[in-house]
């Protein structure tokens, strides 16, 4: 409502008798206490995914485990893990779910690489990965490994130190391309999954 509609209000105001008045009065009475009884509306936060860079609360410490894993299992070896892949039958279109058992580690040169994957392609072996050191944690905290109780103590410490806001993430760093490792995946399960 713009001002000359407020001015013309108020001057055909001064022109009508009391009766009416009245009838006006309670009718700007009742609509002020409606609109006074109901809540401001506020612009709520928007909703959706964090800023890019962040990390959820949330995912600070499974991430930080993955993270202590991998370093873990590059400095000292690993053990035999199992890693799900999925992947999509393409005559079928169903999706057909992967269980390959991942070779322990041997240590090379100072080095610890995948049992097996020196080859002619590959001379220095493979190393785990970081989609790999996800599983392989995970394997290692369902099974109570030595390893996880380290982390717990070393990330409760950290964290009440730096308990506050989340800290924004740092570009990963790529990791190398691996070549297949040949002769040293077995695959145990294939089972399929409805899409």
């Amino acid at each position: 409502m713009c001002d000359s509609d407020i001015n013309n209000i108020l001057t055909s105001i001064k022109n009508i008798d009391s009766d009416n008045l009245f009838k006006i009065l309670k009718t700007v009475i009742s609509e002020l206490e409606r609109k006074s009884k109901q809540p401001v509306k506020e612009q709520k936060a928007k909703k959706g995914s964090m800023p890019k860079g962040v990390i959820p609360p949330q995912l600070m410490k499974p991430r930080a485990w993955v993270e202590f894993t991998l370093k873990d299992a590059r400095e000292n070896g690993w053990e035999t893990f199992s890693v799900k892949k999925k992947k999509k039958d393409k005559e079928s279109g169903n999706m057909i779910e992967e269980i390959v058992i991942m070779p322990c580690s041997s240590n090379v040169s100072g080095v610890h690489i995948y049992e097996g994957s020196v080859t002619e392609i590959v001379p220095t072996g493979r190393q785990i990965i970081h989609k790999e050191a996800m599983s392989l944690s995970k394997q290692r905290k369902e099974n109570g490994h030595s390893s996880y109780a380290l982390f717990e103590s070393q990330y409760g410490s950290e964290s009440k130190e730096s308990e506050s806001e989340p800290e924004p993430v740092s570009e990963p760093v790529p990791e190398p391309v691996p070549e297949p490792v040949q002769n040293t995946v077995k695959i145990v399960k294939k089972r399929t999954v409805k899409v």
